[in-house]
């Protein structure tokens, strides 16, 4: 949770600071260079991240040192290729959105995302090894530094004034201290290519069923912010997204539950079985459902205050747009618990079905909508499109019923 908190809170101060010095055009810019930066962090998740949750507190002792060798030309490699298709990204996504200011940040885009990877990487390693406070320290030292040389650009203006630029710049030597930071901790590592011959097929198999969901969940979540810039333009998902993580905020419930969820499920099902299970979702439901309404109602009846003297903006415009996006937030919380119980009862085909069914509605229910509803309804369809996915879920999982589930092993 605290891990979330400065993340959360970062991000946000790092929207306030640019949308009060650069506007909702330039936010918009940065945001877009952000969305791919998070794509290519989910990628990440899915090709070393996850594997290595799982993997790694199952090895013996002797081969932690080998282990780590292989973990860091995995992330490596991992960092540098994704950078280097972001880099390519961004010259075709210039073309694509009308955006030929994009292709002019691809080199702070590309560096922003390099050192992003490693201090994720390392971040996420050090709280599988349960070490929660050297994880965490990772993450207060990259975003210190990245707010703390955003605060300088913005107050000296000089040598270099605050841009897109040198904001991405300023992620990218936060990422660099937060992955300095982790590194010292690391640990000895040694390269076994006998040891990375075992341990690979062990990872590809996580990867090729992970690689598709995280495909099909970064067009579910991230092609109405795209199409939306494309047609509306980069001042309306600036918008959008300075009212997105204002909404974010709220959720930090949900998002540290989706961080814990699918092991505490997992000895849930193994102890008392689907009964258990279902139990353990209904309570997280609850918690987080209980939360995010009390904080939302908070920010409701503050709006002018936060949203017009903080951030701001126009409160007409931004409060809907807020409001749908705490929509989405609560049917969020209706699809999690969905997702998790077919997961811990190792049915992936069926998130993988539903996702896709999500992705699908996405991209033509933005190119349908938006235009006529304007920024408003890019929430909207994003909350569409997760209770889509939400029913297919259900649906899906329904029609399997009559299989019997894979009860996990006891230790």
């Amino acid at each position: 949770m605290a891990s979330q908190v400065i993340t959360s809170g970062a991000n946000f101060a790092t929207t306030l600071i640019i949308v009060r010095t650069l506007g909702l055009e330039a936010f918009g810019r940065y945001s877009v260079c952000f969305l791919l930066i998070m794509i290519a962090r989910n990628f990440l998740n899915g090709v070393v991240l996850t594997p290595m949750s799982t993997i790694a507190p199952k090895l013996r002792r002797a081969s932690t040192e080998a282990y780590r060798g292989f973990l860091a030309i995995n992330a490596v490699m991992f960092a540098a290729g994704s950078s280097l298709l972001l880099l390519l990204s961004a010259l075709i996504l210039g073309s694509l959105l009308k955006a030929p200011w994009l292709p002019i940040l691809s080199i702070p885009l590309m560096v922003a995302n390099l050192t992003a990877n490693g201090s994720d990487f390392l971040r996420r390693y050090h709280f599988v090894r349960e070490a929660p406070i050297t994880a965490f320290m990772v993450d207060a030292v990259r975003f210190s530094a990245q707010l703390g040389l955003l605060l300088l650009l913005w107050a000296t203006r000089l040598p270099v004034s605050l841009t897109v630029g040198s904001a991405l710049f300023a992620t990218a030597l936060g990422g660099l201290a937060g992955a300095v930071s982790g590194s010292l901790t690391y640990g000895r590592l040694r390269w076994s290519g006998r040891f990375s011959r075992v341990m690979w097929p062990r990872h590809l198999k996580f990867i090729k069923w992970m690689t598709p969901n995280v495909a099909l969940e970064a067009i579910q979540g991230n092609a109405p912010l795209f199409i939306g810039t494309a047609i509306l333009g980069e001042t309306a998902l600036g918008a959008v997204r300075a009212m997105q993580q204002l909404a974010n905020i709220l959720n930090l419930p949900f998002n540290a539950t989706q961080e814990i969820a699918p092991s505490v499920a997992s000895g849930a099902y193994a102890r008392g079985g689907a009964g258990q299970l279902r139990k353990t979702l209904v309570t997280m439901t609850l918690w987080c459902a209980g939360i995010l309404a009390a904080a939302t109602g908070i920010i409701i009846a503050l709006s002018h205050l936060v949203i017009e003297r903080g951030i701001g903006m126009d409160v007409s415009i931004g409060l809907p747009i807020f409001l749908g996006y705490c929509l989405q937030n609560a049917a969020l919380i209706l699809w999690l618990p969905l997702r998790i119980r077919f997961l811990v009862m190792e049915k992936p085909h069926i998130a993988t079905a539903a996702l896709f069914v999500g992705a699908l509605t996405g991209v033509l229910a933005t190119l349908h909508f938006v235009e006529a509803g304007g920024p408003v309804t890019i929430p909207l369809v994003s909350t569409c499109i997760v209770l889509v996915s939400a029913f297919f879920h259900w649906s899906f999982g329904s029609a399997t019923a009559g299989l019997r589930p894979t009860r996990m092993a006891k230790p």
